[in-house]
């Protein structure tokens, strides 16, 4: 029974990396250099969620914002063994969703809601960065 309980704290730990309050953490910390792409790709695509949400609400939203953290993030470091950790890390999320209740139709929509957000927000981003001439 302890080692469910310690189990479950990790699946929850995990699927927190998801969180709203870690995804402003992303952007927060993207803020101080500035890495202006960045923060508009992440910002784009959380107001694209949002509007998800006002329609969908029958989703992993956790799900949801890890694929937008796991596509940005391994866009902004261009590293593979990067890509790697965090693509093994959300798989990890998708098993953790599943294990604490999440069905598993809720855990599909909330990755493919994850991925349409990104559309909009590298279209967009990039392209008011090439409007505005901005080079990082």
């Amino acid at each position: 029974m302890l080692e469910r309980s310690w189990i479950k704290n990790v699946e929850r730990d995990i699927l927190a990396l998801g969180s709203i309050v870690f995804y402003f953490l992303v952007i927060g910390r993207a803020l101080i250099e500035p890495y202006i792409l960045f923060v508009s790709q992440l910002s784009v695509a959380a107001l694209v969620l949002i509007l998800f949400f006002s329609f969908l609400k029958n989703f992993e939203t956790y799900l949801a914002r890890g694929v937008i953290l796991l596509a940005c993030t391994g866009l902004f470091y261009k590293s593979y063994a990067y890509t790697a950790f965090t693509l093994i890390i959300f798989c990890l999320m998708i098993f953790s969703s599943i294990d604490l209740g999440s069905s598993k139709r809720k855990v599909l929509i909330g990755i493919v809601v994850g991925f349409v957000c990104l559309i909009p927000a590298l279209l967009i981003s990039h392209l008011i960065h090439a409007s505005f001439g901005i080079i990082e």
